[in-house]
């Protein structure tokens, strides 16, 4: 039942029904303790997987590759400061305790680091997976690579991991996305530009943006939207949260929005990005100091990143944010993945 809650995105329920079973100490299999892992990764919840990763080395379990792989995954979405660590004990006892590794395996580790900005032990262990345990890379392999990169701004060695990527999956507009991350932060407009006409010529289209919020019911926000009954209310909470954030000393990031619009513009369309939006309407809809939760589909951008740390501290309010590779827990002006964004 729990598999069944995971698998038809009932995390909670999934995770209710698992305390339920200890409270009667009922023994789970390694499938439960696998479900349960991967619903705490996906609501972050880091403490209950403290717990399970115990009662999974009381147990004898430690050397289950499966379950250290799925365990490394959830201290990495829920943005645990130790990451690094985890994966070093992961080498540790893949070496010590002959565990056997799979290109699956990979995906989870170089996805961690990827996760928790490990720049160089991720290339370190994609080397390993050639080299050592001699596998092929994979389209997950390259797409973790060409994401690790685009951190370190490195251009080149993107451009040559995403040239292997093209091989296996050319018509994927993901890895065009990917590319133009990395061009993005080193500020080649003029390759985001080809690559933008290419993905038209070619009739490709990326992913829409939004941004969702449940109260009540979950309502969906996208960029510069206007549709919902509230829209005024809204962007006037829009130009309060502004205002406030420039009193605090923001300012706003406009390094990643396309060179041809002017540093006007830039900052008011960054100021409605979908995650604004839904936050807006998070703060204009619940009591003062209520925890906002949000989820996006994409990446969070760095300046809504940076907005959301001060946001959390200017309204003392406490913001969940699920995005496309992590969890990012807002407080008192941080964040717990210490800005790898």
């Amino acid at each position: 039942m729990i598999s069944g809650y995971v698998q038809v995105g009932w995390f909670e329920e999934a995770l209710v029904l698992f305390e339920e079973m200890r409270d009667v100490n009922v023994t789970p299999s390694v499938s439960t303790l696998l479900s349960v892992l991967s619903a705490c990764a996906r609501v972050g919840e880091l403490k209950l997987g403290n717990c399970v990763r115990s009662w999974i080395e009381d147990h004898g379990l430690g050397t289950n590759i499966r379950l250290v792989n799925t365990l490394i995954d959830v201290y990495a979405k829920c943005g645990d400061q130790c990451t690094g660590m985890h994966m070093k004990l992961w080498s540790f006892s893949v070496t010590e305790e002959g565990m056997k590794p799979d290109d699956i395996t990979f995906v989870s580790v170089l996805s961690a680091c990827n996760h928790a900005g490990l720049v160089d032990l991720g290339r370190e262990y994609f080397n390993t997976m050639i080299q050592s345990y001699k596998f092929t890379p994979k389209l997950q392999h390259y797409g973790c690579m060409i994401d690790l990169l685009g951190i370190q701004k490195n251009v080149e060695l993107g451009e040559c991991a995403a040239k292997n990527l093209f091989e296996l999956e050319s018509e994927n507009p993901g890895v065009y996305v990917l590319l133009s991350n990395i061009y993005a932060g080193a500020g080649k407009w003029d390759k985001i530009a080809l690559i933008r006409n290419f993905l038209n010529d070619q009739g490709m289209k990326k992913v829409t943006g939004y941004t969702s919020i449940e109260i009540d019911i979950v309502r969906e926000f996208l960029a510069s939207d206007i549709a919902h009954p509230r829209s005024n209310e809204i962007y006037k909470m829009l130009d309060e949260v502004d205002r406030l954030l420039e009193m605090a000393g923001h300012v706003p990031d406009t390094s990643k929005v396309r060179f041809e619009m002017d540093e006007e513009w830039k900052e008011e369309k960054l100021n409605q990005h979908s995650e604004k939006l839904a936050i807006a309407f998070g703060l204009i809809s619940t009591k003062p100091g209520t925890t906002l939760r949000i989820v996006k589909n994409l990446r969070v951008c760095g300046d809504c990143h940076v907005a959301m740390k001060l946001i959390s501290k200017i309204f003392n309010r406490e913001i969940i944010a699920r995005e496309r590779n992590r969890f990012h827990h807002f407080k008192d002006g941080s964040c717990s993945c210490l800005d790898y964004c």
